[in-house]
Formats: C-alpha cells, structure tokens, sequence
C-alpha cells in the first residue's frame, strides 16, 4: 500500500472503525473519495502546468494532448474495474457499494501516487 499522509490514514482508520454502521461507513468512505479525488486533481494540474510550459518551450503538441488522454483513460478504467467488483457482490448491494468504494480509493491513491513521482 502508498503511503498516506497521517490525516488521510486517520480518516481511513476511522471508517474502518464503522464498518458495523452502515450508512456512517459508506458516507465516511465518500467523504475519503473525495477528499483523495481533491488531492489527486491537484496533482494533475501540477503535471499538466509542467507540461504545458515543456510543450511551449519544446514545440511538441503531443505532451499535454497524451497526458489528457492518459487521464481520461485512467478514469474509464476506475469505474470499469471498480464496477466488476461492484457486480461480483450483487445481489447483495451493500457489500457491493462497499467493494467499488475500497476499489476507487485504492486506485485513486494509487493513481496520485503516480503522478507524484512525475518530476519533468
């Protein structure tokens, strides 16, 4: 597993201390998604700033334009992986919201983790 920073492990910590409370649980998970997804988006604004002053001074139009495509792509696999996952615990509906919540953290960290070690 990525490291985290201690806030973000603490929240985590935390919604795995609901895992018996249901609707605190899953909304605990959401407000971890969306706290990773801020991070994540930052990251990519930093890459693409980097990118974007690279292309300027390179002339090359294909950085950003693969980058964006990059992002995209990523995106289509996070809900197409997650959604098996998803689909694999119907017809029980919450464990499946749970299972495709734990999978889009998972990748998202993974994901922001990734851009970090972008150094251009």
């Amino acid at each position: 597993m990525f490291a985290t920073t201690a806030h973000g492990q603490a929240l985590f910590e935390r919604c795995e201390s609901l895992k018996n409370q249901k609707t605190k649980y899953v909304t605990c998970m959401d407000e971890q998604i969306k706290r990773d997804q801020r991070t994540r988006d930052t990251w990519i604004k930093r890459v693409s700033e980097k990118l974007e002053l690279k292309q300027n001074q390179s002339g090359n139009s294909a950085l950003l334009i693969m980058f964006e495509r990059s992002i995209k792509t990523f995106d289509l696999y996070l809900e197409d992986n997650c959604r098996f996952r998803f689909l694999e615990k119907m017809p029980n509906q919450h464990q499946a919201v749970i299972e495709y919540k734990r999978c889009e953290l998972l990748l998202i960290k993974q994901h922001t983790e990734s851009l970090k070690q972008y150094k251009g």
